[in-house]
């Protein structure tokens, strides 16, 4: 925008407005007066590891593949545009391949 022309430094704009609604909310009461939700207290520091709920495995491993194919899906198209324009082809089996297996380095 305009205001950018006239600082030589980036403005982090999305940190400047979390600062204002934060000073604003404290400011007005707004929890209190207009009974409007807020986070409340954010714990600082690591959490205590555990083990994660197991009833939650199933429904990770479908999104895991959801999530899988979608990135296939983008980089095979990404791969083709390339291919494209520079004239080459690419075999999406190969791809895929190259996307699941581990390097012998590791």
């Amino acid at each position: 925008g305009p205001l950018s022309k006239l600082i030589p430094v980036p403005l982090p704009i999305e940190l400047i407005t979390v600062v204002l609604g934060t000073l604003a909310s404290s400011k007005f009461g707004l929890k209190e007066n207009y009974h409007i939700t807020t986070v409340g207290y954010i714990p600082t520091g690591f959490p205590v590891p555990e083990v994660p709920p197991l009833w939650l495995l199933p429904k990770l491993i479908v999104d895991g593949l959801v999530i899988a194919i979608i990135a296939f899906s983008i980089n095979i198209s990404m791969a083709s545009i390339l291919a494209k324009k520079m004239k080459y082809k690419i075999d999406s089996n190969q791809e895929l391949l190259a996307s699941v297996s581990i390097p012998p380095s590791w």
